[in-house]
């Protein structure tokens, strides 16, 4: 199903996304946009646990959005020095 997102963010090419860290009551009612909202406070660096309190989703499974938040900064981190290594 296209939606036009490309990001776990929830961010595309037609959708742009707020830069506001959304607060857990937002996120205590199932909305279509609600496991966006999540990552985004995943990479916030809000509690798992908190989060899985909130949502009920698996404490293993918010773990894993945690993974692919970290391994987006390293990559981030590596495409800045590489970029300044070639000026």
């Amino acid at each position: 199903l296209e939606i036009g997102v490309d990001a776990l963010d929830g961010s595309g090419p037609q959708k742009t996304v707020s830069p506001e860290v959304p607060s857990l009551d937002e996120l205590r009612i199932p909305t279509d946009d609600r496991l966006f909202k999540v990552y985004r406070c995943v990479q916030a660096g809000v509690s798992i646990d908190a989060l899985a309190a909130t949502t009920g989703y698996d404490r293993w499974f918010l773990g894993q959005m945690k993974g692919i938040a970290d391994y987006q900064l390293l990559i981030a981190d590596y495409q800045q020095r590489a970029t300044s290594n070639e000026q």
